[in-house]
């Protein structure tokens, strides 16, 4: 696997200013309108105590000034960002450890804006006393004027998965409506999209079964309501028989979706991550497997508005030694590919990636920490990536 960073990629940033604190759980959102950057993320102080922080970056890696976003008694946990071009404010969510107890049992947004004005309080999006809230994220859905929330609720006294929440406010917060899924089998780690083309928020996760056997689900919901639409209502994105797990799904907003995961190979003995293609309707079109010597894990998207083919799969690379990030990418309309390290230090390990697409490039963002310093803490770092050409074929079914 390269261990080089190939032309394309800019230089790391350090998104996070070093402190005595450890930063982690880093998301991004875009917005066009300044064609800047929104990097948010968790700041870990003493036990039970941690805030959330945001740092704009411009698409030429510019660093602007950082400013809080919210810091409470308790613990926050998991923050994901999305940009309303219509008023020109992100909506920043969050879990937070109410009950100090270790896990969240509610879901909190503020709005804010790329200069770090508070446009709202911290508003409560979900809570409850008896189900551990968990990894919410957020999409606005620009036809509707709604932000939908999702996040994955277990059940507080045996942390086993429980179900699919999601709820659609408006821009000022208020809740619009609520909607649940569930199954035969254990539920989590959900993710969302919204595609304005179709007008549709599409919904991924992970379903456990007590057997131990694993899948991907989706399901599509109807713009501006909680229905879920039927058929195909519930479907699966790819029967397998290898453990699947952490589904993260990205759209070009035309008529492609790609949902990503992490599934163990019992004939190679290592975790790879498999990228499945859907059309507007969820019908498969394609799909493809990374894989190499070592685990890949923490899977990524990151997808260009309108293109086809230009998008790049992030992950965490274990070679036994250290764990890094690497960038997964396409050098050709005929599915020729190749893997990019992204943490530009040697001895320092990196993880948790995750990324954005903005119009003139892409911001890769991830964790890092120099594992040869004992008093160092864990930063934020970040990379630009350059959009691929305009390619017009479409990647068939390619199994590595």
């Amino acid at each position: 696997i390269p261990a080089y960073r190939p032309p394309g990629f800019g230089a790391e940033i350090q998104v996070s200013s070093s402190a005595s604190v450890s930063r982690g759980q880093p998301a991004v959102a875009y917005s066009p309108q300044h064609d800047q950057y929104l990097v948010v993320w968790r700041n870990g102080h003493e036990a039970g105590h941690s805030d959330i922080e945001a740092r704009p970056v411009g698409s030429d890696g510019t660093l602007h000034p950082a400013f809080g976003v919210f810091s409470g008694e308790r613990e926050c946990l998991n923050p994901s960002v999305a940009y309303n071009a219509d008023e020109d404010v992100f909506l920043i969510v969050w879990g937070y450890n109410v009950a100090g107890d270790g896990d969240p049992r509610q879901i909190w947004g503020r709005l804010v804006d790329l200069k770090g004005n508070y446009l709202s309080d911290p508003r409560l999006i979900a809570s409850d006393s008896n189900e551990i809230l968990r990894k919410p994220r957020v999409v606005w859905n620009s036809k509707h004027k709604r932000y939908v929330v999702d996040w994955s609720g277990l059940r507080a006294e045996s942390a086993e998965p429980t179900q699919i929440g999601y709820a659609g406010l408006s821009p000022t917060l208020n809740t619009e409506y609520t909607g649940v899924i569930s199954s035969d089998g254990w539920p989590r780690d959900a993710d969302i999209t919204y595609n304005p083309s179709v007008d549709e928020v599409l919904l991924v996760w992970q379903v456990s079964y007590p057997a131990g056997d694993t899948n991907i689900y989706a399901a599509r919901l109807k713009s501006g309501t909680s229905d879920i639409i039927d058929p195909p209502g519930q479907f699966v994105v790819l029967e397998d028989s290898f453990p699947a797990k952490l589904p993260r799904v990205a759209t070009n907003q035309l008529n492609q979706y790609l949902v990503v995961w992490q599934r163990y190979s019992t004939q190679r003995e290592r975790w790879e991550v498999l990228v499945q293609e859907l059309n507007g309707e969820g019908s498969r079109t394609g799909a493809f497997a990374w894989s190499t010597d070592g685990d890949l894990e923490q899977p990524a998207l990151v997808q260009k508005k309108g293109a086809i083919f230009d998008y790049t799969v992030l992950f965490e690379f274990d070679d036994g030694e250290r764990v890094n990030v690497y960038a997964g990418y396409f050098l050709s309309s005929l599915g020729l590919r190749t893997m990019a390290a992204l943490g530009a230090q040697a001895e320092w390990q990196y993880q948790r990636p995750t990324g954005v697409a903005g119009d003139h490039n892409k911001l890769l963002v991830y964790e890092g920490v120099d594992r040869t310093n004992p008093a160092a803490t864990q930063e934020i770092y970040a990379c630009t990536q350059e959009h691929a050409p305009e390619r017009r074929s479409y990647l068939p079914a390619l199994f590595g």
